[in-house]
Parts: C-alpha cells; structure tokens; sequence
C-alpha cells in the first residue's frame, strides 16, 4: 500500500514539476518576444556591433557604447536600479537605471549644473539600448554665468557640443554619428515659466535616438 501511495506522490511531484517547467517555458518565450519587439521600436540592432561611443565623458573616456554590457561601465560610477522610468511597465524584460554620480555635476563660481543619466538594459543580457540625461543649471541666468556653465559643462562632459554661444543661440542640435543620432536641447528660463512644475532655470536635455538599419 505505501508503495502505490509513493508511486502515485512521485507522479504527482513530476507532473507539477513538468507544469511548472512548461509555464516557466510559456513565460520565457513571451519575454523574449516582448523583449525583441521593443529592440525593433527602439531600431537596436542584436546583430550588430555598435563601434562607435557615445559622447558624453566620465573621468575623461567615453561612458559607454550602445550594445555594451551594464557589467562593462566602468567600475566606479554610481548606478542604481529604478522602478519609475521610461520601461517600467516591463519589468522582467527591461531594467531602467539612473545615475547621479559626482562626475555629473559641474560647480560653478555661483551655483552648479546638476546631471542625471538614465539608461535602460534587456534583463536577459543586461545590453544597454536606451541612453539620456538630463543636467539642470542652478546658477544665475544671466548670459554670461549660462555661457560659463555652459563651457564647462562641455568640456568636462559633453566634447562634441560646439562652444556655448552658438548652444545658447541655437538651443537645440541632432549630431549624427551613423549607429545612432545624439540630440540636444536647451530649455530656457522662460520657457520653464510655461510649465509651472519645472524650475525656472537653464536646463540640457540629452538623448540617443538609434538609426535603423
């Protein structure tokens, strides 16, 4: 009796099992899927080798590639996880990051721009596809203390902008390096007045946008 009592409880185990297996499977391939279908919005190519870095610095190299691994950044910057950013409805599939290292802050004579970088990566191979940032300047606006900022800002972090007059002028730029097209925008203080939940500061807007292949 606890002979046909075990065998049929060692069924009953290897069945569950099976079926979890099964679903685990079931999920899997769905993740994958999903996974891929924003790789395509996204134009992020699995296939192919993103050579070129993008242009923001940190401790004067490059701070990544598109396509490189999360695990490949350099050791002593600061990232975390975070739950609230551009793909949290895919949690499982992709995992948002953000940064608020030391490196990102420029301190001025009369204030400081104050950086963010956010970048998101696939969770199954922790490649990073999706790159911005965001640096506010809680200085004063005059021309002259924005042109400051602006300088140094460029040339700590950012050497593919041109010199900041022609930034201040222009306010916003696209730099097309073939894989992908960096862009750049520059809100002013009156246009953060129309907002009423944005500070009324100079604020750089950062982003990749990649070209499809």
């Amino acid at each position: 009796m606890r002979t046909i009592f075990g065998f049929f409880l060692m069924l009953i185990i290897a069945s569950c099992s099976h079926a979890r297996k099964q679903q685990e499977a079931i999920v899997s391939a769905r993740n994958i899927e999903l996974r891929d279908s924003i790789f395509r919005a996204q134009h992020f190519d699995t296939g192919y080798i993103y050579s070129k870095p993008v242009c923001p610095l940190y401790n004067k190299k490059p701070l990544l590639k598109i396509g490189q691994r999360v695990s490949e950044l350099p050791k002593e910057l600061g990232y975390r996880f975070d739950p609230n950013l551009d793909f949290q409805e895919y949690y499982g599939v992709i995992t948002d990051y953000l940064s608020l290292s030391e490196y990102f802050t420029i301190t001025q004579s009369k204030g400081s721009v104050n950086g963010i970088v956010l970048f998101a990566a696939d969770e199954r191979d922790n490649r990073i596809f999706h790159l911005k940032g965001n640096w506010l300047f809680d200085t004063d606006t005059s021309r002259a203390e924005t042109i400051a900022a602006l300088d140094s800002l460029r040339k700590k972090v950012f050497p593919c902008l041109p010199p900041a007059k022609a930034l201040l002028k222009r306010r916003s730029m696209k730099i097309n390096n073939g894989d992908f097209t960096e862009i750049f925008e520059l809100t002013t203080p009156k246009e953060a007045e129309k907002d009423s939940s944005a500070f009324q500061k100079y604020d750089l807007h950062y982003s990749v946008s990649l070209n499809p292949k």
